[in-house]
């Protein structure tokens, strides 16, 4: 009696880890195909805001289509950082990692002049933005050539409140 009980327990926990080891296999899968967040971004060039809420700069699909894991670099590269839904200060993020310099390769966007300086989350930023992580919940202000009165554009920065408002306006943004 007693060997059958190691037995049963013994297969008991052969079949609970495969139900774990399978449960985790599928997570993982989950979690590359959930990756979704955003951040919030403006440019300024000699004063002027620069408008990207044009269809030139939007990935085609809507906010709430699936991002599925594909094989073709140039859709794995667009799934990094991209705009969508005529939303042109908030980006979306489909993929680990991405920089700053992945949504303005997918926009398709260059800087007028190679001099800029970058403000995240308020605070200036000592390094290149292009090569800086986008992260959730960022907001970034980058002035190229001569600006006035930053603080003031400092102030009117992409806010919480309006990467919310661009994720509700889809049913599937950001609840993935």
């Amino acid at each position: 009696m007693n060997k059958h009980w190691v037995l049963a327990f013994g297969f008991l926990g052969l079949i609970l880890g495969v139900f774990i080891a399978a449960a985790a296999n599928v997570k993982n899968a989950d979690d590359e195909e959930g990756i979704h967040y955003h951040a919030g971004f403006q440019v300024y060039v000699d004063n002027e805001l620069q408008d990207f809420a044009d269809l030139k700069y939007m990935k085609q699909d809507p906010c709430g289509a699936k991002h599925e894991i594909t094989d073709s670099p140039e859709l794995e590269q667009l799934e990094k950082a991209h705009l969508h839904d005529l939303n042109g200060d908030v980006v979306h993020v489909h993929r680990e990692s991405p920089t700053w310099g992945d949504l303005f390769m997918n926009m398709p966007y260059e800087f007028p002049d190679d001099t800029h300086i970058t403000y995240v989350n308020g605070e200036r930023l000592e390094s290149d933005i292009l090569d800086y992580e986008l992260k959730a919940n960022d907001s970034v202000v980058i002035f190229v050539g001569t600006n006035t009165n930053i603080n003031g554009k400092l102030a009117d920065a992409i806010t919480i409140d309006r990467i919310r408002e661009v994720e509700a306006l889809s049913e599937d943004c950001g609840k993935e």
